[in-house]
């Protein structure tokens, strides 16, 4: 298995877990918290589920793993947002992790199926932050972003024009 821990590897204590200087304890956890997923679904799920009407493992395993995961990263967030001591594109690289975790694994499973997904207010402040770092080229951005859902079918109508920010945040 890819995640396996090398009992001879010299593991820097600092690298263990999150930290306000780097987010890439939360890109390694949401693979191996993909890793964990997939191989309940294909493994465990075929040999579990003889009643998938009742129980499907597959779908109650990746609910509950993010909604511990969102639980997580929501309040790291809000950590890093008073220290800002990471680079802007980073958490633009996390947001863009989180939201392909989600696509891929999450949102056709409930109780997040059909839902509108917290996740983009977690980032906003940052996105915000990269946004003003980048005024010349994230207007252009942002239009792309638009008419591409436009075009892609996604509506926007029956959304708050708060939330409309933020749903507009999960597709850029």
């Amino acid at each position: 298995m890819k995640f396996q821990v090398d009992p001879n590897e010299k593991v820097d204590p600092e690298d263990q877990g999150p930290r306000l200087d780097s987010l890439d304890f939360w890109h390694r956890l949401i693979a191996c918290l993909v890793s964990v997923i997939e191989e309940d679904r294909n493994v465990y799920s075929p040999k579990m589920n003889q009643f998938p009407h009742e129980l499907n493992v597959g779908q109650l395993s990746a609910s509950t793993i993010f909604s511990l995961l969102a639980v997580d990263i929501k309040y790291a967030l809000e950590e890093h947002e008073q220290h800002r001591l990471c680079e802007s594109s980073g958490y633009m690289n996390l947001n863009f992790a989180v939201k392909r975790f989600y696509v891929k694994h999450i949102k056709e499973v409930p109780p997040y199926k059909g839902s509108v997904p917290e996740y983009p207010a977690w980032f906003e402040p940052f996105v915000m932050q990269w946004l003003n770092e980048n005024d010349d080229v994230s207007l252009e951005y942002l239009k792309g972003a638009y008419a591409r859902d436009k075009k892609d079918g996604v509506s926007f109508e029956n959304l708050s024009s708060s939330c409309n920010f933020h749903q507009f945040l999960a597709f850029f």
